[in-house]
């Protein structure tokens, strides 16, 4: 009966590594979609503003 909950114990750790990895992953994403937006929506600014002037 101690080994199915020692086992228990060690599952539950490794389903929060994991949590926590889906986690930082998820953050580090996000900054990359924010960056993305932010180079494109520039990229499209200064191509108006250049094909604009004469």
């Amino acid at each position: 009966m101690t080994d199915l909950k020692v086992g228990q114990g060690v599952l539950t750790g490794k389903v929060e590594g994991i949590e926590n990895r889906l986690n930082s992953l998820e953050g580090n994403q996000k900054y990359q979609v924010w960056a993305l937006i932010v180079l494109l929506s520039g990229a499209i600014v200064k191509t108006f503003f250049l094909s604009s002037n004469p």
